[in-house]
């Protein structure tokens, strides 16, 4: 069984959405998808966790909310009208926006957790039914449902031990699974996110609760490379990396891939492999628990960052 998780940029439109349910049906092994919320269309384009956090800045300010509001449901219907879906989904989102809003306004902390999880929420809702629409038995799975249960610290959720006898229960469905990253579910009842990024968190955890044969994380560029692309050209690209140099070299600017996600991981010797969602046939980057190094090439990979010591 693989668990796949596809980043902001793989889900940001309906032709993108297209391509990650080509390469998930395309594979039967591929039974749990983890989704991110829909990224930047453009260079000029707003991410959707961004429009939220704008949405939340103006709830707590007490100032009229409400075309934020209308910009965070149009990301959806425009993707809703290009797969030529039912808008009934959209009424969804706006009750859900507005239902949070009513009801946490008065705990910031615990409302921009609930608006933050939306940008995932909707999407893997949207996703799923889209998948179940083109014949393909699909579920959606909420965190709760999924058994994705963490510490109550806002923003900071971590996953309790006792969460994976749960998450193993996945194993059991039949359908596609397609579960949204980045937050989970206190036993308090709260929605409480992970850090930042933290759908690669999610999928980590769902690899190893369910035992996956290997984790899957797409993006939009086919693997990691040894300098940054946008500073070195044509940087090599690594085709094997252990957990250990993964962590170090995510310490010290690689972005590709969350740092936290590789815990879980560790633990059960599961391997990551970071493909390209619009070069799937590219191998990418495996990350192992350990590999054979080659003495005439002992470097990983050169990283860097701003105002890191």
């Amino acid at each position: 069984m693989k668990v796949s998780k596809f980043g902001g940029s793989s889900v940001s439109n309906a032709t993108q959405i297209k391509k990650v349910l080509n390469i998930v049906n395309s594979d039967p092994e591929r039974k749990i998808v983890i989704v991110s919320a829909p990224g930047k269309r453009h260079d000029n384009d707003i991410k959707t966790t961004d429009l939220l956090i704008r949405l939340y800045e103006k709830v707590i300010n007490h100032l009229d909310y409400h075309d934020k509001k209308r910009e965070i449901i149009q990301r959806y219907d425009d993707i809703v009208k290009e797969l030529q879906m039912d808008e009934s989904i959209l009424r969804t989102i706006d009750v859900t926006l507005e239902h949070y809003i009513n009801q946490l306004k008065n705990e910031p902390k615990r409302l921009l957790d609930a608006l933050l999880s939306c940008g995932e929420d909707f999407n893997a809702q949207l996703i799923a039914l889209y998948n179940n629409s083109q014949g393909i038995p699909t579920k959606y799975i909420s965190p709760k449902e999924a058994g994705i249960f963490v510490t109550d610290v806002p923003q900071e959720a971590q996953i309790l031990d006792s969460a994976y006898s749960e998450i193993k229960k996945l194993r059991d469905y039949d359908e596609k699974l397609i579960i949204p990253g980045f937050f989970g579910v206190s036993h308090e009842g709260y929605i409480v996110t992970f850090p930042r990024g933290g759908s690669d968190i999610t999928g980590a955890i769902i690899s190893s609760g369910v035992r996956a044969t290997i984790y899957e994380n797409f993006t939009d560029v086919s693997g990691i490379y040894k300098a940054n692309p946008n500073i070195i050209k044509d940087p090599e690209l690594i085709e094997e990396i252990t957990y250990r140099e993964m962590r170090e070299l995510s310490y010290a600017g690689f972005s590709v891939f969350h740092d936290e996600a590789l815990q879980p991981l560790y633990k059960d010797r599961i391997p990551v492999v970071i493909k390209n969602t619009n070069r799937p046939q590219d191998k990418g980057t495996f990350i192992v628990h350990d590999r054979e190094i080659n003495a005439k090439n002992v470097i990983s990979g050169i990283s860097c960052d701003k105002d890191f010591t």
